[in-house]
């Protein structure tokens, strides 16, 4: 295949992780493999508690997986950093070994179709796929399964999303890339800041639809697509409604 012997799995998987035992290499190689596809920022001491594996066996893992943690500053010189996980070329001469490969999900093809034909695939004249993320500045990056599914998490007095397309993708998208940042220097384009951004809401009597509606109106339930509106988006920021 493109990328070698996967085939992929959904990520509403993650709910299944264990929680009351060690990973075992595969469970780890997919939560990894998320974290990774979500930019989130991360920690060998994170995975060490989260997986329940020793510092050694998180660094023979990586090593395997042939992934690094890349810190902003050097970690001689700051401690308690988190990272960005990071794909590293591998040698076209290095064997597999029979390893779980990393996949660098960020060059996918989500445009082939199942038979591999490339026919639709546009390339300008030298050739390049204009598939290539980096050539291509309207991909989307927005993580929205794991956004509605945090938003699920940690609202779920809340409307229950059962169709997220079109408009509403539209919306979330935009607020991921607005690049708003809060107080403790995250911004909306990490998943981090998101959690962050639903507990805010849930501080909120009005948000959670807890106000006594005037008479003859109906409670007000806002839900994740009212939440991305830029307007309720901002308000919310600002504590317009706290």
């Amino acid at each position: 295949m493109l990328n070698g012997n996967w085939i992929p799995i959904s990520k509403a998987f993650v709910k299944h992780l264990p929680e009351d035992r060690p990973y075992t290499k595969l469970e780890a190689a997919f939560s990894l493999q998320l974290d990774y596809d979500q930019g989130k920022k991360v920690t060998q001491t994170g995975y060490a508690k989260l997986w329940k594996w020793s510092k050694k066996k998180i660094i023979k893992f990586f090593k395997d997986m042939n992934v690094e943690i890349v810190y902003p500053q050097n970690t001689q010189f700051k401690r308690k950093q988190r990272g960005l996980i990071s794909n590293l070329k591998r040698d076209q001469k290095e064997t597999e070994r029979g390893l779980i490969r990393f996949i660098d999900s960020k060059w996918l093809d989500e445009d082939r179709d199942q038979v591999g034909s490339n026919k639709r695939l546009k390339r300008d004249q030298r050739g390049v796929t204009t598939n290539d993320p980096n050539l291509n500045p309207k991909k989307d990056t927005c993580p929205h399964e794991a956004i509605v599914d945090l938003y699920h998490r940690l609202l779920p007095e809340l409307p229950r999303v059962k169709v997220w397309s079109g408009k509403r993708q539209a919306l979330l998208r935009a607020r991921w890339n607005q690049g708003v940042e809060n107080s403790d220097g995250l911004k909306s384009n990490c998943i981090e800041w998101w959690e962050g951004f639903f507990k805010h809401i849930r501080s909120s009597y009005f948000l959670m639809g807890k106000s006594i509606p005037q008479s003859g109106q109906k409670p007000f339930k806002p839900n994740l697509e009212w939440f991305c509106n830029e307007k309720s988006f901002i308000n919310i920021i600002e504590g317009k409604y706290h």
